[in-house]
């Protein structure tokens, strides 16, 4: 929780900071400033819905052998459910500490699908977010802006004339294929 509140506080105080220069750039002259909606740039831009649509199927793939494996847990619970009032105490014991080591297998293959998941996905992700970096710094030096900040919904852009929203251009920029 402390994490948490720690993260906030310099994500505030950077966005102070933030605000304060682009106050001062913008009151000081002709220097050209404009901001993106980064969830725009995100949901616009050709390569990232195709790299999710690939992260997607691989996703449904593998919740598909995830509840294959759950499902034979749960069958053999039932099943052994079914026949422990039938069981010696030494079978029963048996069986128990079976379906515990079926089970301890299970969450452990979901967690390491899971984790190898995301790892996966931070990889695919990492040279689509350099490219979009690379193409607003070029539109930037091209079309001489001083600074163009990244508007998000966690508020590190509060307020910005419409005017000097870049979104759509940027957007095209990249869909481009330059």
């Amino acid at each position: 929780m402390k994490k948490n509140f720690s993260i906030i506080g310099l994500f505030s105080v950077l966005s102070f900071i933030g605000v304060l220069i682009l106050l001062y750039l913008q009151f000081k002259g002709s220097e050209k400033i404009a901001y993106v909606d980064n969830n725009k740039i995100l949901t616009g831009y050709k390569e990232i819905i195709k790299l999710k649509d690939q992260l997607d199927k691989k996703e449904k793939n593998i919740k598909a052998n995830v509840d294959t494996l759950a499902l034979e847990l749960e069958n053999s619970i039932k099943e052994y459910e079914r026949q422990r009032s039938s069981m010696t105490e030494r079978e029963r014991k048996t069986k128990e500490e079976l379906l515990n080591h079926k089970k301890n297998q299970y969450e452990e293959y979901r967690s390491v699908v899971g984790n190898k998941l995301k790892e996966e996905s931070s990889k695919d992700y990492a040279p689509v977010f350099k490219k979009i970096n690379d193409c607003i710094k070029e539109f930037g030096q091209k079309h001489n802006y001083k600074i163009i900040l990244g508007a998000t919904e966690y508020g590190n852009l509060v307020y910005a004339d419409d005017k000097i929203d870049l979104t759509d251009e940027i957007l095209k920029w990249l869909n481009s294929e330059k």
